[in-house]
């Protein structure tokens, strides 16, 4: 599937790539190819983290569209923590 990049379906950042294994629970929001998911209302949420049930997968023709559905796309993927690089300086003196 082609994401639709219809601008009103930009979500900014990724979420985080789904992960299979992991709980989701209702509501909850993944990405997958910069293509924005959100787990569907119970019952079909206990879908949402088994295999062949992962965003796109085929294992079971369309059946992760029962967990899952499109509600966007992302420009990029959001890695949690923004950290800002530390420097150390040691100062050096001369003998003289």
């Amino acid at each position: 599937d082609t994401p639709d990049r219809d601008p009103s379906k930009n979500l900014g950042n990724c979420p985080e790539e789904i992960r299979v294994g992991n709980y989701y629970e209702e509501g909850d929001r993944v990405s997958k190819d910069e293509i924005v998911y959100e787990c569907r209302a119970w019952p079909y949420s206990g879908f949402c983290g088994e295999v062949g049930y992962e965003p796109q997968s085929k294992v079971y023709g369309d059946a992760w569209k029962q967990a899952w559905m499109e509600v966007g796309w992302c420009t990029s993927y959001y890695s949690g923590t923004i950290r800002t690089p530390v420097t150390t300086t040691t100062a050096t003196t001369s003998a003289q």
